[in-house]
Order: structure tokens, then C-alpha cells, then sequence
């Protein structure tokens, strides 16, 4: 279940779990949240097609801000099999990727060399307010 938003306009701290549905049933609410949705919807069907088994949401589109730019997606890379439509999105540069898909798509690498844990870092907001973030397990309850 996902939270009430706290004082700040965030959700409280904490990796929240949710589905697809419950994302479009907090989040989609007015015609540019649902069109954000849709992409992000997209988005995740391509990750799920390819077997991502987790994926983590951060950004405006999960707080209180009734036109949010975009959203910030990361996906867990391990056990994925490369479809031809991940293998598409791999081959886009963040800034096509962000365009076609309407959010910002990482890959959560947070082991050395590489260290970029995008879960660790997404739960402080630039003021340095503690907050939450939502992970979806596409192979569990990705609908």
C-alpha cells in the first residue's frame, strides 16, 4: 500500500511496494499524470518482457506536485534476457530515452566498479528530507 504523502510533499520514508495498478489508482489522477503514466506503463511492460524482475520509482511523479516533469525509473538488470524492445532501449541516449519514454530509465548497478545505487541515493530529496521511494516486482504483482 502506498502512504499518505508527509509534510513536505513526499512519501514517508521507506521502499514502499506496490503494483502497476495501485501506481495508476494513486498517481495517474489528472491528464498529464496519466500521460506520464502511460509512458511509464510502457516502459515497465518492456522491462517485465524482459524478465526485470524489480524496478524502483523516485521523482516529481511520486509526490504532491499536481504536473509533475517526468518520473525516475531504475530496474534491478539481473536474470534479464535481451527482447528486442530492451535492446532498443539500450540503444537510445538518455536524452532520446527520456523523450520516447517521458521519464529518466537507470540501471541499478550499486556493486563496485560501478556503485550507482539509485535506491540509496533517491531517499533523500535535494533538501536533504528523508523520504520514500516505490518498488514494483514486475514478475510478482506487475499488473
Amino acid at each position: 500500500m502506498i502512504p499518505d504523502f508527509d509534510t513536505t510533499g513526499n512519501l514517508p520514508p521507506g521502499i514502499w511496494s506496490a503494483s502497476i495498478a495501485d501506481v495508476s489508482l494513486r498517481y495517474a489522477i489528472n491528464t498529464h499524470r496519466q500521460k506520464l503514466f502511460q509512458a511509464m506503463k510502457n516502459t515497465l511492460e518492456i522491462l517485465q518482457a524482459a524478465n526485470c524482475e524489480k524496478v524502483f520509482l523516485n521523482g516529481s511523479f511520486i509526490c504532491d506536485i499536481a504536473e509533475p516533469r517526468d518520473y525516475d525509473l531504475c530496474y534491478e538488470w539481473q536474470g534479464m534476457k535481451p527482447t528486442k524492445e530492451f535492446q532498443a532501449l539500450l540503444e537510445d541516449t538518455p536524452e532520446a530515452r527520456k523523450q520516447k519514454h517521458l521519464g529518466d530509465i537507470f540501471i541499478r548497478m550499486p556493486v563496485p566498479p560501478f556503485l550507482d545505487d539509485y535506491v540509496q541515493m533517491w531517499q533523500e530529496d535535494r533538501d536533504n528530507n528523508v523520504k520514500g521511494i516505490i518498488q514494483i516486482d514486475l514478475q510478482r504483482h506487475g499488473k
